[in-house]
């Protein structure tokens, strides 16, 4: 939450300073120094292209969660498709910090579970949806190696299995103290998380 505040922080010192710039661009145009101007404006784009807007929910808390995790994702090749409701006049009643529980949570273990996946490029499905008081949180990724026990419980397939659903405990802890539900299981290939808020 922080290193995209502090990124946030950074775009906005490059809008107030804009006139500056121009005025240096155009200098460096006039000497016909257009090495320099490249290399300028890439240093400008740099700090704007990391958190672009790819999700534009008009909740700046949501937008920057996902926003993160999405540019987190396309580092490690794995795309996310998001499908957000506006929620402008939408009264979350879970703390900050608890909103950032759920959501980075399970999209840590989307991305986490879409790094093992070997030949095809992943995709996670991700939809954020309003319906009068409630919102319903879908998160759908691949998964090769989902597996259950005899008593339906998911095989984990990382290395440390003491915190193995650490993250999936701590959401579902947040979800149950504001009485609202939290399923998962295997669609096909997909493991598919759905939260209702």
């Amino acid at each position: 939450y922080n290193s995209v505040i502090s990124l946030y922080k950074e775009r906005e010192n490059i809008y107030h300073d804009f006139k500056n710039h121009i005025i240096v661009i155009s200098s460096l145009i006039e000497h016909e120094d257009y090495d320099e101007v490249k290399k300028y404006i890439s240093n400008l784009k740099s700090p704007i292209s990391e958190i672009g807007g790819i999700v534009l929910s008009s909740n700046n808390l949501v937008d920057i969660i996902f926003n993160y995790k999405y540019f987190e994702a396309k580092e490690k090749n794995i795309k996310i498709v998001f499908d957000v409701d506006m929620l402008e006049n939408y009264n979350f009643s879970m703390s900050e910090n608890e909103l950032c529980a759920v959501f980075s949570n399970v999209l840590d273990n989307a991305i986490e579970a879409c790094t093992n996946i070997v030949g095809f490029d992943p995709i996670i499905q991700v939809s954020l949806k309003k319906a009068n008081d409630m919102l319903f949180f879908r998160v759908q990724n691949p998964c090769i190696q989902c597996q259950k026990n005899a008593s339906g419980k998911f095989i984990s397939t990382k290395d440390d299995k003491l915190l193995h659903g650490i993250g999936l405990r701590s959401v579902t802890s947040v979800i149950e103290k504001y009485d609202g539900h939290i399923v998962y299981d295997i669609e096909g290939n997909s493991f598919v998380i759905d939260i209702m808020m």
